[in-house]
């Protein structure tokens, strides 16, 4: 069984509806921190990266079975080479 770790770094391809979700939180962020907040943009590929629980906490409300998908395809998971000692 493979695990997953919540600061595992995730890549995803945004929708449209995901694009207009990270917009409002962007625009939320900017205004409770002006220039000082964060903003996710995509690599060369289209694809946003962040750790997993940004992606949990930005498009947790907005999944839903009636809701349209904020991805498309599927989450691509990054995890570190393995150290041996």
């Amino acid at each position: 069984m493979t695990g997953v770790h919540l600061n595992d770094a995730v890549r995803v391809r945004l929708t449209p509806y995901g694009e207009a979700v990270l917009a409002e939180y962007h625009a939320q962020r900017r205004q409770r921190m002006g220039d000082r907040a964060h903003i996710y943009r995509p690599d060369a590929e289209g694809l946003y990266g962040m750790p997993l629980w940004d992606l949990m906490r930005i498009f947790g409300a907005s999944l839903g079975m009636t809701r349209p998908p904020p991805f498309e395809g599927e989450i691509q998971i990054r995890r570190p080479a393995a150290v041996t000692p």
